[in-house]
């Protein structure tokens, strides 16, 4: 029998948090529509274990072989065009990366939840796989702000004031516009031109 999460007698009575946001539900919800299809229309059970291991052997293959030609690729023409040519490929390549990531995150969020949806049906926490690793599942509060004023007043009464900031995306846009309106950045800041590099992909 699994031993009780730290956090048990606190959950209990907790509202589940979703484990998807809200914007992706419909789409997570279609492809555990496609595995669960998938499911019922091949009973055959596939060991999916060596496949997944031959391709993900032969996947790092290719891409340390791009990495490698595109490391050698200005041999002998240390040139700002040649430059710019090799990063606007390695541009595309991590978009590339990024979509097969977003992709995989999707297969993974599905997965969780049929997984986690299904341990919970059969009334168990964890479970040894074929391979010898195991899975297993707690809960534990999670927290969220929803009254930043409030909780802002909480942290400064509690003795938390020094660890409150903004988070650098804003303070950074806070900066800008005090230095496009002439006005000094905020205390404790420094500003620094940094070189940015704006890739305009071939239509």
């Amino acid at each position: 029998m699994a031993k009780a999460g730290k956090y048990a007698h606190l959950t209990g009575n907790l509202p589940k948090l979703p484990a998807v946001e809200p914007e992706r539900r419909s789409i997570v919800d279609m492809v555990k529509t496609d595995i669960v299809s998938a499911v019922s229309q091949y009973p055959t059970v596939v060991d999916s274990t060596e496949s997944v291991a031959d391709l993900l052997q032969e996947g790092t293959r290719m891409i340390r072989r791009l990495l490698d030609i595109e490391k050698r690729a200005c041999a002998g023409r240390p040139y700002a065009a040649a430059f710019a040519q090799v990063y606007a490929e390695l541009r595309t390549t991590k978009d590339c990366l990024n979509d097969w990531l977003s992709s995989v995150q999707l297969l993974l969020d599905a997965y969780e939840e049929l997984m986690t949806g299904q341990m919970e049906q059969e009334g168990i926490t964890s479970l040894r796989m074929m391979n010898g690793g195991s899975v297993s599942t707690y809960t534990e509060p999670y927290a969220s702000v929803v009254n930043k004023t409030l909780f802002r007043e909480w942290c400064l009464d509690h003795g938390f004031g020094d660890q409150l900031q903004l988070w650098p995306a804003t303070m950074n846009a806070i900066t800008k516009e005090r230095l496009i309106a002439g006005e000094p950045v905020p205390d404790g800041v420094e500003v620094f031109a940094k070189t940015m590099v704006r890739l305009n992909k071939p239509k």
